[in-house]
């Protein structure tokens, strides 16, 4: 009977749990009062979330990387942007003596030697290993390296066995790079080669 249903379903929705306690529906006013997430590199990077450097390979990701992060380590101007100091880990996956490379060469050049605050980690990581990703996080805030901005030098050394067409394994590498932030508080950069075909192979903004 209609009359029954319709009672049916006024029993179900009065009985049901309130999902008031687990979402919070903002209206406009409040997400427009909300704090805006202070700018690590201002108008090219926040400092927290997860943000993607693409490229082709051999463009000079790394050495262009390498001079942000000297920058934002020192909190010295970069290109006409102004950083924020912060501690800095460069997770150097693709070699020890490109790094050592860069980093005397960017000593000779500036006359100094890069602060403590710079830390490098040239071992494997595997940014799918929820084991590696806790244990890299412990370092760093261990170090203390909280709130600092984390760069993978390549996505493609983090995750080695994942195929970066397939959404499926790209969804896993973002969600795993979103808990490493979470672990550190801070920001992490995934850099990344845009491969032959360059409509393949990287990762969009909108993604990150």
């Amino acid at each position: 009977m209609p009359g029954d249903h319709a009672a049916e379903i006024a029993f179900i929705d009065a009985n049901a749990p309130a999902l008031s306690e687990s979402y919070n529906l903002l209206t406009s006013a409040q997400v427009s009062s909300m704090s805006a997430v202070p700018a690590l590199v201002r108008g090219i990077w926040p400092a927290q979330g997860v943000v993607g450097l693409v490229g082709p390979s051999g463009s000079g990701k790394s050495f262009l990387v390498f001079s942000l992060l000297a920058a934002v380590c020192e909190g010295e101007n970069w290109f006409g942007h102004r950083t924020t100091s912060t501690f800095v880990v460069y997770v150097a996956l693709e070699g020890q003596a490109g790094i050592q490379k860069r980093i005397r060469a960017w000593e000779s050049h500036h006359g100094r030697t890069l602060p403590d605050s710079m830390r490098f980690l040239l071992e494997s990581f595997r940014l799918t290993s929820p084991d590696d990703v806790r244990e890299l996080g412990a370092a760093v805030l261990a170090a203390g390296g909280g709130g600092c901005v984390l760069v993978l030098d390549t996505l493609n050394r983090a995750a080695p066995t994942s195929d970066e067409n397939s959404s499926r394994d790209m969804g896993e590498i973002l969600e795993a790079a979103k808990t490493l932030q979470l672990h550190i508080g801070g920001l992490v950069v995934l850099v990344h080669h845009t491969g032959k075909d360059l409509t393949k192979g990287k990762i969009g903004r909108a993604h990150v």
